[in-house]
């Protein structure tokens, strides 16, 4: 075995604790709920599950800074929504893409909330932050609703993961569910075609932070899982992409800061061809976390579609 094989095999292995909870909400309209197009409603859902988590969980809800709160040690708001800046938060909100943007009374709406780490043991605090969310109501016109039902459960084996392949191993399409921002090093560029070993970098780079922040990640020797991670982009410079897509610009209302602010990301494709085999565990993994900026609220979903179903997606 060489040792760029050793230092791929020591960051999967530095992965095998790397699980995530699902918990997943059916919930039913009281009145009519207006959420949006589905590029904004992870957006909404952040800012009014981060209101109820405030709300159920702070001391002082109405003070606008947890500084000098002594119960921040045990507050899932702290913990969730007040993070140092640029850390990625424990948790990442996924509507249900239904192309709806309102649902009448009676109607059914399911949301995902993804558990990173120890945050998971909190999934009750989050339903209960959900239920009053529901009695205070979301969206434009404040709609209310109530939990039918909650599910939760594991959406991978990170081991099984690791095992798994996918068929030709030299051809893959990504399906850009949501838009895709990324930008690369602090120049501020976002990329409107994005070359996969700019993807796969940002993708390895989020899966071996999020793994240092909240799981076992940090008990190994960042060394060589750098050494790791260098090695897998030189790998990735034989693959390359191709992007039919296009970029789309949004507007979302940030409360905190009091004005509305310009959002952007891209839609469309991003076509792959290439030996794909040793970023494919990993690719299946962002297709969970997503990539790119803005993931708490749902940027950056995509789905992998192997070649058998490419006519079936009528994609060329």
């Amino acid at each position: 075995m060489n040792a760029m094989q050793t230092n791929i095999d020591y960051l999967r292995k530095s992965l095998e604790s790397f699980t995530l909870t699902t918990v997943e909400f059916i919930l039913t309209a009281k009145d009519r709920i207006n959420l949006g197009e589905d590029d904004m409603k992870g957006d909404k859902w952040r800012g009014g599950i981060g209101d109820a988590l405030r709300r159920t969980e702070c001391k002082e809800p109405d003070k606008n800074d947890c500084g000098d709160c002594d119960g921040r040690s045990d507050c899932l708001f702290h913990k969730c929504f007040t993070p140092y800046k640029q850390t990625p938060r424990p948790y990442i909100i996924k509507p249900e893409l239904d192309s709806k943007a309102s649902y009448d009374k009676g109607a059914q709406i399911r949301l995902e909330i993804i558990l990173l780490g120890e945050t998971a043991l909190y999934a009750y605090r989050f339903i209960r932050a959900i239920e009053y969310l529901g009695r205070q109501g979301i969206g434009k016109d404040r709609g209310r609703f109530y939990v039918a039902d909650v599910i939760i459960k594991s959406p991978f084996n990170t081991g099984e993961m690791f095992m798994s392949r996918i068929a030709g191993n030299d051809k893959c399409k990504i399906e850009l569910l949501t838009p895709l921002k990324i930008k690369t090093n602090e120049d501020g560029i976002h990329f409107l075609k994005v070359p996969f070993q700019t993807f796969i970098r940002l993708l390895l780079k989020r899966i071996i932070n999020l793994n240092n922040l909240y799981y076992s990640g940090k008990n190994y020797e960042s060394f060589l899982v750098k050494e790791a991670l260098s090695e897998l982009v030189l790998l990735s410079e034989s693959v390359t992409a191709r992007t039919p897509a296009e970029w789309q610009d949004f507007t979302r209302y940030s409360s905190r800061q009091n004005k509305p602010l310009k959002m952007g990301g891209l839609r469309g494709f991003i076509m792959i061809s290439g030996d794909i085999s040793p970023f494919f565990p990993f690719l299946k993994i962002g297709e969970v976390i997503g990539v790119g900026q803005h993931t708490t609220s749902g940027f950056g979903r995509y789905k992998m579609i192997p070649p058998e179903k490419y006519e079936l997606r009528g994609i060329s």
